[in-house]
């Protein structure tokens, strides 16, 4: 699946966590199981209407929590500044729409989203915002003018789990994988918690191994 086994160039991800790398898909350890999950999973994404689809396939590459993802500004959204580099996302808390962390913290997403992401942002999303027939300020805009909500997300990912077989596929589940992969390409316990906006490196190391 293209999603899964394209990447530009192999580099070094450090823990500076803003250094584009040789994405973990590439690595001869790399849990081979986990792969083809989200390979399956990123192919079945590609038939949710956007912007659904583009949310979703960005989970377990960004660790995001849906809530953070459905809040995602334009003004978040930064595009890599060299070919073959990574999207970066700021984010920012806000209680009052459901996203939790205390501080704010930029979130590398993975160097093989970055096509998917040029492609949303550049075709996709002036669609959407055309139904309104003004840009809109969300990353994911609903119909209505307001980001996508949970709930919506949420049902496509019980229509997900009925077609691949598999009870544990949740968002939630998506951050574990993005933990996971994060461990096997080499990434730090402290960088993954900064990536996932963790507290405790005791609630990031529950998180590694994981799997959709």
């Amino acid at each position: 699946i293209e999603w899964v086994l394209s990447t530009a160039e192999s580099n070094t991800i450090d823990d500076t966590r803003y250094v584009t790398s040789a994405d973990p898909w590439d690595m001869a350890e790399a849990d081979y199981l986990l792969q083809e999950a989200l390979a399956v999973y990123a192919a079945l994404c590609r038939d949710v209407r956007e912007p659904d689809s583009t949310l979703m396939r960005l989970l377990p590459l960004s660790g995001l929590r849906v809530s953070e993802a459905c809040g995602l500004r334009i003004a978040d959204l930064h595009p890599p500044d060299v070919s073959g580099g990574s999207y970066v996302i700021d984010v920012r808390p806000n209680e009052a729409r459901g996203v939790k962390g205390v501080a704010d913290r930029r979130v590398v997403v993975l160097s093989v989203g970055t096509p998917m992401l040029d492609a949303y942002t550049r075709e996709v999303y002036p669609t959407l915002a055309g139904f309104r027939g003004s840009a809109s300020e969300w990353v994911f805009p609903h119909a209505d003018g307001a980001p996508v909500k949970r709930r919506g997300v949420a049902e496509e990912f019980r229509r997900l789990r009925k077609v691949m077989g598999r009870d544990d596929l949740s968002p939630h589940a998506c951050r574990h994988a993005h933990a996971t992969l994060l461990e096997e390409a080499g990434w730090s316990l402290f960088a993954i918690m900064g990536q996932l906006g963790h507290e405790s490196a005791d609630t990031t190391q529950r998180y590694v191994h994981g799997s959709v």
